[in-house]
């Protein structure tokens, strides 16, 4: 009886303050929890607005030299107190030239970060001029600009345009013309980002005996190898034209790597400005962006002339999705809206 007694007071009865403490330690924690549930549900209900810092962006995109609002930070705008809203910006910010940098947004009491990305995906503002000259008279590129300008406030990289290709995609030297006879030249200017615009102007050189030159020798050929570089302009835009002197190039380097490098900057600067723009339109949902590059081959189809870049952007919300904007680009680096509901800009 006396083991049966000191087992029960020893270990039944420890037993059981084990299990008391736990149950009173549960209870505890439950009302803790219940607590702060309640009191984080009564200070929603106070101050309603303080949810909206949680609608903030993660990122927001700005050109260059433009200016960012405080509603940029923000998804649903509608119901926020700007004159509350205080953004700190690190001590090396600026738009001035392309860069990532990380804020602090405060708002009623709370503080969040997001990433300014300053972006530049403008071409320069290029004017031509057609230029005349002598036989055995030197010329530049420069002689060919009127003017340009760029968003960036920096001087433009101007240059003949490196990736005109003759019929079999030999590169054209527009700087190499010296015989009598007037030819098409084309002018690259491009940013430090290197957004580009190419435009076509003509040099005129006169004969040294005649300074009337009647019918000038062209370098448009008639009997060009790929057949010329006309094209179904009802069905195709194009954005990146690699024929010249009229004639369509080889077939066989629609695919190569140096000719299709210009189309895909293209590509990846306008995927950039389209996110930009449509992150202004703080649409919550999700962002679908289709980009399409075609090859433009002449009406013969005997030949390549420049290739076409398709943008269609789509958002999906609460299971429906809608047409944000689709669009093809020019050769001016403008979109041609076939649907623009949002009135995005060209």
């Amino acid at each position: 009886m006396a083991r049966k007694k000191f087992f029960y007071n020893r270990v039944y009865n420890a037993k059981r303050n084990i299990i008391t403490f736990v149950v009173v330690g549960l209870c505890v924690i439950g009302i803790i929890v219940c607590f702060l549930v309640v009191s984080n549900y009564k200070n929603r209900q106070n101050n309603p607005q303080e949810v909206n810092v949680l609608n903030l962006k993660q990122e927001v995109m700005v050109e260059v030299n433009e200016n960012l609002e405080k509603d940029a930070f923000f998804y649903d705008s509608n119901d926020i107190d700007y004159s509350l809203v205080n953004i700190e910006y690190p001590s090396n910010y600026s738009t001035n030239a392309p860069g990532r940098f990380t804020v602090t947004i405060k708002y009623n009491g709370e503080s969040a970060t997001s990433n300014v990305i300053v972006v530049d995906t403008t071409k320069p503002n290029l004017e031509v001029k057609d230029v005349t000259i002598t036989e055995g008279e030197s010329y530049s590129v420069n002689n060919f600009v009127s003017n340009c300008t760029d968003n960036s406030n920096n001087n433009c990289i101007i240059s003949f345009y490196k990736d005109a290709l003759d019929e079999d995609g030999n590169t054209i030297n527009f700087a190499g013309y010296r015989a009598h006879g007037t030819y098409a030249i084309r002018v690259s200017a491009k940013d430090e980002s290197g957004n580009e615009i190419v435009k076509n102007a003509l040099l005129v050189i006169k004969s040294k005996t005649d300074n009337t030159p009647t019918t000038p020798v062209t370098p448009i050929k008639a009997d060009c190898k790929y057949g010329n570089n006309e094209y179904d302009t009802s069905k195709y835009i194009l954005a990146v034209s690699i024929s010249a002197n009229n004639c369509a190039i080889s077939l066989d380097l629609y695919k190569d790597s140096m000719i299709t490098s210009t189309i895909n900057k293209i590509m990846e600067t306008e995927t950039l400005r389209i996110k930009k723009d449509t992150d202004a339109l703080k649409l919550n949902g999700r962002f679908t962006l289709n980009r399409q590059i075609a090859a433009i081959f002449n009406n013969d189809g005997t030949g390549l002339v420049g290739y076409e870049l398709s943008m269609n952007v789509n958002i999906t919300s609460n299971g429906e999705t809608k047409n944000i904007v689709s669009y093809k680009i020019n050769t001016e680096g403008k979109r041609v809206f076939s649907s623009n509901p949002y009135n995005l800009s060209e």
